[in-house]
């Protein structure tokens, strides 16, 4: 509900910081509250996202829109489309000083407006030792990616791309 409430967001941090699993998360706990889809864009797969997105009806509820690799201009279009819209959430992912980086480079007005009006969380630092994880177990089988994790079963979620 708070990321809701926030608009869209990019989740900010170093490799193995969490980007991924809270991503993951957050479009579980979508599909299993029924608020509406859920589509996934892996990394490298954003290209003509923002179309898709002009292009939802919102006839089964709010769609959640999740793009991993948020450091992109593809992104910034996304967030864009989504800003006017009630019916999508955009929710993305980009290693830390890439989506700075991006959001400072951009050229066009709306794309500016739209790296402007989106809220960065960056994840608090986990201290894997004290969690008693081991660095293996953070890594994703290949695969996997973009994929919704197994417990998200009850509504499908759409991987695009």
């Amino acid at each position: 509900a708070a990321v809701e409430e926030s608009g869209n967001v990019v989740v900010t941090g170093p490799p193995g910081s969490g980007k991924s699993v809270l991503c993951q998360k957050l479009a579980c706990r979508w599909v299993e509250s029924d608020r509406g889809p859920v589509y996934l864009a892996p990394s490298g797969a954003t290209r003509g996202l923002a179309d898709f997105v002009r292009d939802l009806d919102g006839g089964d509820g709010r769609a959640l829109v999740v793009a991993e690799d948020a450091a992109s201009e593809e992104f910034l279009r996304v967030a864009a489309e989504a800003r006017g819209d009630p019916d999508v959430l955009a929710v993305g992912e980009a290693r830390a000083g890439r989506w700075e980086a991006t959001a400072r480079e951009a050229t066009d007005a709306a794309l500016i407006d739209a790296a402007e009006r989106v809220a960065e969380y960056r994840p608090p630092p986990v201290d894997v030792a004290a969690s008693g994880l081991s660095t293996r177990s953070r890594r994703r089988p290949a695969g996997n990616r973009g994929s919704p994790p197994r417990s998200c079963s009850r509504r499908s979620a759409t991987a695009t791309g």
